[in-house]
């Protein structure tokens, strides 16, 4: 249940807090619904970082423009190619890693998620 409140508050903040980003105010319900699938909850198991065959790498994204700097994620590579395949990097201008690495944040537009 605990894990089912914290998808619901991360949908609502990534909403609240990238909305005008999005247009989201200007989706239709079908738009949302497919903009929240592609959210992970932070509170979730995570498998490793560390990609082997079969798998994908997990990233951390945070936003250019976020005066906190606040680190979201982590999120699969899935997520984050069709994130970037959908143009909300151009939109809205990210960095990402590789999650639990200490490397620095790269552009998320020049990025391949592996």
């Amino acid at each position: 249940q605990s894990q089912a409140i914290q998808s619901v508050m991360d949908a609502a903040d990534f909403l609240v807090n990238e909305a005008d980003k999005y247009d989201t105010y200007d989706f239709n319900a079908h738009k949302i619904k497919q903009l929240l699938k592609t959210l992970e909850p932070s509170g979730r198991s995570q498998a490793s970082a560390q990609g082997s065959e079969g798998t994908s790498f997990l990233y951390d994204l945070k936003w250019v423009h976020d005066e906190n700097d606040t680190i979201h994620g982590p999120f699969d590579a899935e997520t984050m190619r069709a994130w970037k395949d959908g143009g909300y990097f151009r939109a809205s201008p990210a960095l990402v890693r590789k999650h639990k690495q200490e490397s620095e944040f790269q552009d998320a537009e020049a990025c391949i998620f592996e």
